[in-house]
């Protein structure tokens, strides 16, 4: 006998962003060039990072469309004259329906996740929250 429909639902409702974050984040530094990142970006397979000061705290995000924002960017620029200052964020104890609806409204793929102290504790993508969403399903249908 399958479960009621509305177990996924509520499934959804329960989740926080903890739940369906990316703990292992790499974090880039204001300072470094934008080649550096460059690299970075290709060997871990990824087109977004968080900027990071020395305290660990974010200072904003650098993805591969603020280098394609600029015409023709010198690999020896610092990342803090392309990165995009001021990110949406977002707490790991929010609920990840809230998460998911300021990234629709302000079309963003990606949410920095922070701790009390400003420091990248997680990123939140878009296909993170895909992912939560298959697994309640998948829950639902499994009878858990």
């Amino acid at each position: 006998m399958k479960p009621p429909k509305g177990n996924a639902i509520l499934r959804l409702r329960s989740l926080r962003v903890s739940d369906a974050m990316t703990k292992s984040v790499v974090q880039v530094a204001a300072n470094q060039t934008l080649g550096e990142v460059a690299k970075a970006f290709a060997e871990h397979h990824i087109s977004a990072a968080p900027v990071v000061d020395e305290q660990g705290r974010c200072l904003g995000i650098l993805s591969a469309t603020d280098f394609l924002s600029h015409d023709a960017p010198s690999l020896e620029q610092p990342v803090a004259d392309y990165m995009t200052p001021a990110v949406k964020s977002i707490a790991p104890a929010a609920p990840l329906l809230t998460a998911a609806a300021t990234m629709c409204a302000q079309h963003i793929h990606r949410l920095p996740v922070l701790d009390e102290f400003g420091s990248v504790v997680g990123m939140l993508s878009t296909m993170d929250v895909v992912a939560a969403l298959l697994n309640a399903i998948e829950e639902m249908d499994a009878g858990l």
